[in-house]
């Protein structure tokens, strides 16, 4: 026995309209939310390089400031005993200084490989030079028996710090002015 089933006539696909709609309404919706989702994924990449490049450039400014601060300004390489001395003798040289994950003051400018974060993106170094122009610390002068005069004096000092993630062509500069004081050039205790 076969029984047959028959449509009613008045329906012309009808349901199938509804649901070809519904399924444009979704899929656009979907597409909407994926773009909204790429877009803030990219604002957030660009502010997450941009906060790595800030904080690189500070990262190298620090390097060189904790570097000034250090008592053993004797060391032939220290940045700041190292440009007084040269001032002595009448130079002025720039000096370069890398930061690196395993070392955060190493001398000379920063090579192929040296990357300041453990990913191998940010690069930071910085550049340091005395001013000629030293000033006298008025009541520093000691004269001895011999009549020869020591005085101190204010070395002042700009570090150019730099900063980059060359994967994105991304750098930032900063830069920093502190003054140290000292013996004034040519004079010995």
């Amino acid at each position: 026995m076969r029984r047959s089933v028959s449509m009613p006539q008045k329906e012309h696909g009808l349901a199938l309209m509804v649901a070809l709609l519904v399924l444009v309404i979704i899929s656009v919706l979907g597409i909407t939310a994926m773009r909204t989702s790429m877009f803030n994924a990219r604002v957030a990449l660009g502010a997450q390089t941009s906060v790595m490049v800030f904080q690189g450039a500070e990262s190298a400014i620090n390097a060189v400031v904790i570097e000034a601060i250090d008592e053993n300004s004797d060391l032939p390489n220290h940045v700041i005993g190292r440009a007084m001395r040269q001032l002595s003798q009448g130079v002025v040289d720039v000096q370069q200084r890398c930061v690196t994950a395993a070392n955060p003051s190493v001398v000379g400018a920063c090579g192929a490989d040296d990357f300041l974060d453990a990913r191998s993106r940010v690069k930071a170094g910085s550049r340091t030079i005395v001013k000629r122009n030293v000033r006298a610390a008025p009541g520093t002068q000691i004269s001895s028996a011999g009549s020869s005069t020591t005085s101190f004096g204010f070395y002042d000092f700009i570090t150019v710090a730099e900063a980059e993630i060359p994967a994105f062509n991304l750098s930032e500069i900063h830069v920093q002015e502190m003054t140290r004081f000292g013996l004034r050039a040519g004079d010995e205790l």
